[in-house]
């Protein structure tokens, strides 16, 4: 005799993957079949008068969001955005479509309106389904006092979603419900909790189905059944716990997991495994990483719009780069509180060097990088580059502007003593309006350093940093003036301006040079 064991189907997002050498990709692996078990609990739904809610509903005010597709007697809201990533049914979500019978579906939309009627599962949409109270509900009528909420609270990475029905009539009579549906981060556990439901006569589901309406664990007694019994109470839903793990390890920030980063130096073929505990079922499946030939171009064209690149990563560190896989900017996670997860890194190039908002002379190149979590603190070694080009467009007009020339080349000491690299804090768009205060970094800085590539060609400057924002290029100012201002006095006479000044000077040659605005009046 032979004995045919289920096996798991396996599947990855991306399915393939082709990023630019140094940059990173990640990787998410989801299972099927997977059951739930389902287990009673004590009743305790949020209160939403406790949380800052979005409403769908709210007939005693008033409040109606128009339905995306029906009406509100039979209808649905879609593109729902959830605060974060939902796994049900192994696969994944981040929004879901909220019915006016007492359903909710994963995912942006749905194929149905009613979607009530019907014991669990049942191949007839909708599909990939939470009901609540799946029956012939209503939001419609003057004399209906339902209210249709949703909203989150809890810090990720244990924040909860809640979607509340409340005082939910039924479409026959005068009968009312109040269900509350929890979403869990992480763990991926559904609940309902189920505080009343005076009716006794209409047919009524809590439960929930996959996406082909083949599988679905439902609550005892409450499978398209009239009269329920026990409330107030609720039940948990929790998923099975699939184990992934990943080979080979090269490139991988983990082996182990449901999600990976890959950060592979050449093109290469991850196999992931996947095993239930439960109940002995496997599969696996393979994803390539195609790595696309680094190019030692920078991004950017002068005077051309801003270039970003907003990817997570690596904990070996990531090089972010644009579409073509010119270079920005590498980063590597280092110090007391490494930065993690998303960076949005960007880069513009003026036409020249030039007074970026304020007197100050800056190089054309100029970054912003802002991570996604804890940018004020979070630290890291960032390596910035660089044209010697467009440090000789620099020192053609760095004199005139009180500025000591950068560096000529890899030989000039004395020109990579006066680099001045200056960070601003906060956010803001030219040095004159970033929202923090600034500070500069230079060869006296511990871990400041400035080469010129071999390979690159690039002047690399890498500069270890606590906070993330915008990174500019100037140098030291040139010594005092040699010049003593005793007075400068201005007084009309016959309509015109008299201008009279006193100074010292310890210069032979000292050149003065008087402007005046525009209008009189801005500078």
């Amino acid at each position: 005799m032979q004995i045919l064991f289920a096996q798991l189907t396996v599947t990855t997002n991306p399915a393939s993957a082709a990023i630019c050498a140094g940059n990173s990709v990640s990787i998410t692996a989801s299972a099927t079949p997977v059951s739930y078990t389902v287990s009673a609990l004590s009743n305790n739904p949020y209160d939403p008068t406790l949380f800052a809610t979005t409403i769908l509903v709210d007939q005693l005010n008033s409040i109606i969001e128009p339905v995306s597709t029906g009406t509100l007697d039979d209808g649905r809201w879609d593109n729902i955005t959830l605060p974060f990533t939902f796994r049900f049914y192994g696969n994944t979500f981040n929004s879901v479509n909220i019915s006016t019978n007492g359903w909710v579906g994963l995912g942006s939309t749905n194929t149905t309106t009613t979607g009530y009627g019907v014991a669990l599962p049942n191949a007839a949409a909708p599909n990939y389904v939470i009901h609540a109270i799946s029956s012939d509900l209503t939001f419609a009528g003057a004399s209906n006092a339902a209210i249709l909420q949703y909203f989150e609270t809890g810090n990720s990475p244990n924040r909860r979603f809640v979607i509340d029905y409340s005082n939910i009539k039924f479409f026959a009579g005068t009968e009312t419900a109040d269900v509350q549906i929890i979403l869990y981060e992480t763990t991926n556990i559904v609940e309902i909790h189920t505080t009343n439901c005076t009716n006794t006569t209409d047919s009524k589901a809590q439960g929930i189905e996959n996406s082909t309406g083949t599988a679905a664990s439902v609550v005892p007694g409450r499978n398209n059944t009239t009269t329920w019994t026990g409330m107030p109470d609720a039940y948990r839903f929790t998923p099975d716990h699939i184990n992934f793990t990943w080979s080979p390890a090269t490139g991988l920030n983990t082996t182990t997991g449901a999600t990976v980063i890959a950060s592979p130096a050449n093109t290469t073929t991850y196999t992931v495994n996947a095993v239930n505990p439960s109940n002995g079922f496997t599969g696996n499946t393979t994803v390539t990483v195609t790595i696309d030939p680094a190019s030692y171009a920078l991004a950017a064209v002068a005077g051309g719009p801003q270039i970003c690149q907003n990817i997570s990563i690596s904990p070996a560190g990531t090089s972010y780069r644009d579409g073509n896989c010119n270079l920005i900017a590498t980063i590597v996670p280092s110090g007391v509180s490494p930065v993690s997860n998303s960076i949005n890194t960007c880069i513009e190039l003026d036409n020249g060097a030039t007074k970026r908002g304020t007197s100050t002379l800056y190089l054309a190149r100029k970054y912003d990088i802002e991570p996604l979590l804890n940018p004020a603190t979070s630290t890291a070694a960032i390596t910035l580059y660089y044209l010697q080009s467009e440090f000789d467009n620099y020192n053609l007009k760095a004199a005139d502007s009180g500025h000591k020339a950068l560096p000529t080349g890899p030989a000039d000491a004395t020109g990579i003593s006066k680099l001045v690299l200056r960070q601003f804090h906060g956010t803001g768009t030219n040095p004159a309006n970033y929202t923090g205060a600034s500070q500069d970094f230079t060869t006296a800085v511990s871990g400041f350093t400035v080469v010129w590539g071999c390979l690159t060609q690039l002047v690399e400057v890498t500069v270890p940093v606590t906070g993330f924002s915008g990174f500019y290029m100037t140098s030291e100012l040139l010594s005092v003036l040699p010049v003593k201002l005793e007075y400068f006095k201005g007084i009309q006479v016959d309509n015109k301006h008299q201008l009279s000044w006193k100074v010292n000077c310890t210069s032979a040659t000292v050149t003065f040079e008087i402007q005046r605005s525009g209008d009189g009046q801005n500078l």
